[in-house]
């Protein structure tokens, strides 16, 4: 009886462990909307705004740094949209949002993309 005890103890650390690291890998490709962020090459303070719609305004001192600016909002908008692109075509988007994509899921999986980008390797 103790090792049962022993052995669901470890198992309930292991899936909180699991999960916690889940949830972790998973928030890393969401892209930042909010707060502040330090880059390389930028000379003055750069402000980025999100209207309603999600568009981006970028005020800067220069066009350099407004240059900078730009390619770090594009660079991480193009990378979430390449993470929701990979998980749609292999029919994983209800990992993410949930049951309600599963018929999308079951769609997507179905028409065999990702098994046929393998065979093209």
């Amino acid at each position: 009886m103790k090792k049962l005890k022993k052995l669901l103890k470890i198992l309930l650390v292991l899936l909180v462990l699991i999960g916690l690291g889940s949830w972790a890998y998973l928030r890393s490709f969401q892209p930042t909307y909010s707060g502040t962020i330090d880059l390389e090459d930028i000379k003055a303070p750069v402000a980025v705004y999100y209207d309603v719609d999600g568009v981006p305004h970028i005020e800067a001192g220069s066009q350099e740094d407004a240059y900078i600016a730009l390619g770090y909002v594009h660079a991480q908008d193009r990378l979430w949209q390449m993470e929701l692109m990979r998980r749609l075509a292999a029919g994983r988007l209800s990992e993410l949002f949930g049951k309600k994509l599963l018929p999308t899921d079951v769609f997507f999986s179905g028409l065999g993309i990702e098994e046929n980008a393998v065979k093209t390797i």
